[in-house]
């Protein structure tokens, strides 16, 4: 089951996004994940990040699984995506997975609200990383608004 888990979240793949979906302790993911990385089917990113050697397995992992255990697990990533991340194209994908739907409009309104905060959230701390403090002055010949400070926004 762990492959197929894997297969579920992805090419690339965290053992922190797998504990929440397989229920099991970090090291015991580990030890799974070593053994799978000496048989060259996954290679490490970093120490909890991996990723798929040979794309096709993951895909041939994946049709290999119920339907109806593809959506409970795109369900429990999405879940997981939707508390700990920002990233929702991913949420996105395994939404409309879960929910087994062709497009974010068919979404239920419920998700599709989650979506559209995760897309705000994600251009806010893209686009606003500073901002002015203290009062604006006309401009004169001697100071180029040289009393403003700024402050970090995050």
């Amino acid at each position: 089951m762990f492959l197929k888990a894997i297969s579920v979240i992805g090419e690339v793949f965290d053992l922190r996004l797998l504990k929440m979906i397989m229920d099991l302790d970090i090291e015991e993911l580990t030890i799974r994940a070593t053994e799978l990385e000496k048989s060259k089917v996954i290679e490490a990113i970093s120490d909890t990040v991996f990723r798929f050697s040979i794309p096709f397995l993951r895909e041939t992992l994946y049709q290999q699984l119920l339907h109806k255990e593809q959506k409970a697990l795109h369900n429990l990533t999405a879940k997981y995506l939707i508390e700990n991340s920002l990233e929702y194209q991913k949420i996105e994908m395994h939404l409309m997975a879960a929910e087994d739907v062709e497009s974010i409009s068919k979404l239920s309104l419920k998700n599709k609200r989650i979506i559209t905060i995760k897309k705000t959230m994600n251009m806010l701390n893209d686009n606003i990383t500073r901002i002015k403090s203290g009062a604006l002055y006309e401009k004169t010949a001697k100071s180029y608004y040289s009393h403003l400070t700024f402050i970090d926004a995050t």
